[in-house]
């Protein structure tokens, strides 16, 4: 799967989401999405690449790092 198609798997999987909203807070090419008002998937294109960042607790990000080798943390 390229970064395209995850984000718009993503993209279509939080839309249908209840109390979902969309801001472009950083600029028209970041989507981020909120849940009651907290951050829980930003969407946009580094360098050359559409990349989705997820909020994940530290183990759950820990255990998908462990588990895919496409998981990275946002830091990288």
């Amino acid at each position: 799967m390229d970064g395209q198609e995850l984000q718009k798997i993503a993209g279509d999987c939080v839309v249908g989401l209840p109390g979902t909203d969309l801001e472009h807070r950083f600029g028209p090419d970041w989507r981020l999405y909120k849940v009651r008002g907290k951050v829980f998937i930003l969407m946009t294109e580094m360098p050359g690449r559409p990349v989705v960042i997820l909020k994940a607790g530290p183990d759950d990000a820990a255990a998908l790092r462990e588990q895919y080798a496409d998981v990275i943390p946002a830091s990288t």
